[in-house]
Order: C-alpha cells, then structure tokens, then sequence
C-alpha cells in the first residue's frame, strides 16, 4: 500500500471543456489533491477551456495544438498526451482512446490503470470505434469503477460502483423562487442519444403551448413561440435556472448516470425523464421523479405537475433528500477507500 500523502495520478483528457464528465475529473483531481496526493491533468491546448476551477496544487500539463483532421488528429492528439503524461503510481481514464493511453503508459512505467466508466461508450459511434470501446472492456487488467449499475452490466458486470457527486454548491440554500409562468428546463446537446426528436417534439406539443421551455447548454435548431434559449451556463448561474424552474426534463436514450436530473432535485425541480439506463441510481417514479417514454407520457407528466400541487411537493421533498447522498466528500472517500489509500 502507498502511503497518504506520497501517491500520484495522471487524468489524460482529449478535451478539458463544459461536460458533466469532465466536471466529475475535475472535482476528482481537485479533492485528491486537497488530500495531498500528487495530482496532473493532460489535455491539448487547443481542447482547453478554462470553465472549471482547478485547485493550484494541480498540475495541468497543455499539449501542443492538434489538427482539424478528425481521425488523424485524435491519434496526434493520444499520441502527445501519452509523451506528455510524466511516471505516476495511477493512471486515470474515463474513455475509451485516453484507456489506450493508460495502457501503453502501464507498460511503460509500471502504472496502475483506473478505469473510471461513465457510459457505456459502445453505443458511441458506428463501426469501428464501436469495437475499439468495446475492446476496453475486455481486458482484466485495470481497476474499473463504473457510475451505475447499468453500466456496470452493459461493460462486463464487475468493478466497483462509483456515484458522481455533486457540487457542493448544489447544497446550498434555495434562494430563487419558481418562475409566475410554469417553466421546464432542458439541458440540449446535439446527439442522437439524448433524444433531441423526443424533445422537439414534446416542446411543439399543442397541450403544451402554454408551458416555457428554457434550453441551456448546445442551440437547437428548432424555434417556437414558447421555447427559449439561453447558452452555455456555469453552475452558479445554472443553479439559480433549477431553482427558478418547475420541473426538468430529460429524453436520452442512454445514460450512464445522467448528472442533470439530480441536479435539479438538489435545487426543488423534479425531473421528467425517460428511463436512460444509469438515472435508476436516483431517480424513482412517482417518488423524487416521473419516467416516461413517449410524447404523449411526457404531456400528461408535465400537465399533472402543472396542476397538482400536492403531487409536485411530495415529488420536490423526495427529490431534496435524494439528492443528499451524493455529495463529494462520500465520493472521494468511497475512492480512496477502494483503492486502500484513506487515512
């Protein structure tokens, strides 16, 4: 066992930009630095933004800038990633091409590999990259920790169960009150398995016409009388947005976790979302949330929301506690304690 205070890790990043599992690495590498271990962060310079804070005591090591070329750049990318990543005792990945990093680097320096799996990266993209992430999951040689039991079944089911945390933020007092118009909150990223058709077509609903749609994170490209658009926020002002909602609604296909949902709990909005997979790690129908599938499901939990108040309360209370469970200080613990380094 290594001593507290005396191990070191490496988070190879191919991008260190606004993204939940990005934020998760981030809280990671700032909370083992707290802890006094030796902690670095590998990402291009080009793929860096400073969105997230890092502790001073963590090491950012920026690669030169890498080409427009997608398959090309991504290997020149891994390539100086790998040269860049000094000898450390832990290798950290949480996707698929940085694991080949960690790989290599463990036969190179003798590293341990942390696999920290946060979806299930094989329903990513189409062939080959499909088979290059399902790869991964075949080798036995890494310590794997996986954010749900979903993914954990998806990927092999062994490894240990890992929950991502919330911002301490996230548990502060609620300052912001509900919004006069009943509003509903969406966090929008362009990608087939968030279920964007879903979205749209719950946001053009003539049910709904009544009800405001606040869209945060990427643009849509669809446009209505009742939906608005509000950019990329950062937590603070993203925390106040929950607050000032009535309820958040989610429609991806899959989720390894699905960070958003419990999110909104922790601020008194219940969610509305499909069932995704990893958001089963909290979210409980008709008891903190209300799953639902379809368009029409969608409108009659949106609607009975709106209009019963007794429902909606019981629903924001369950949600509150739920919420309280994840926060960052059980996370580190339950991480170092896997890996025997906690005090």
């Amino acid at each position: 066992m290594h001593r507290v205070g005396k191990v070191s890790f490496a988070i190879p990043l191919l991008s260190l930009k606004w993204h939940g599992g990005v934020r998760v690495l981030v809280d990671l590498a700032n909370a083992l630095s707290e802890k006094g271990h030796r902690v670095f962060i590998i990402t291009p310079k080009n793929r860096y933004h400073k969105y997230y804070r890092l502790q001073p005591s963590v090491k950012l090591i920026l690669t030169p800038t890498c080409g427009k070329i997608p398959f090309i750049s991504h290997l020149y990318a891994l390539f100086l990633i790998l040269l860049k990543t000094p000898p450390v005792d832990y290798v950290i990945a949480n996707f698929y091409p940085t694991f080949y990093i960690a790989l290599l680097h463990s036969l190179l320096y003798k590293s341990k590999i942390i696999y920290y799996i946060m979806d299930y990266e094989t329903q990513f993209g189409p062939f080959p990259y499909s088979l290059i992430a399902d790869i991964t999951y075949q080798f036995k040689n890494y310590i794997k920790f996986t954010v749900s039991e979903w993914v954990k079944q998806k990927t092999g089911g062994w490894g240990y169960i890992l929950h991502p945390p919330l911002d301490e933020s996230f548990f502060r007092p609620i300052t912001e009150k509900k919004e006069k118009v009943f509003t509903v909150i969406y966090v929008y990223r362009r990608s087939r398995r968030k279920g964007p058709e879903l979205f749209e077509s719950i946001v053009s609903s003539h049910k709904l016409k009544d009800v405001r749609f606040w869209i945060v994170g990427e643009k849509p490209s669809l446009e209505t009388p009742n939906l608005q658009y509000l950019g990329v926020k950062k937590t603070e002002e993203l925390i106040k947005l929950y607050e000032r909602s009535h309820l958040l609604l989610n429609t991806s296909h899959f989720e390894g976790f699905g960070l958003p949902p419990l999110e909104a709990m922790a601020r008194g909005t219940p969610p509305v979302l499909t069932d995704s997979g990893g958001v089963r790690e909290y979210a409980v129908h008709n008891y903190n949330a209300i799953i639902a599938n379809t368009v029409k499901e969608f409108e009659e939990a949106i609607l009975k929301l709106k209009h019963d108040t007794d429902f909606y309360n019981y629903l924001k209370k369950n949600g509150i506690e739920t919420s309280k469970g994840f926060t960052k200080q059980n996370f580190i613990n339950q991480f170092l304690s896997l890996l025997s380094l906690k005090k």
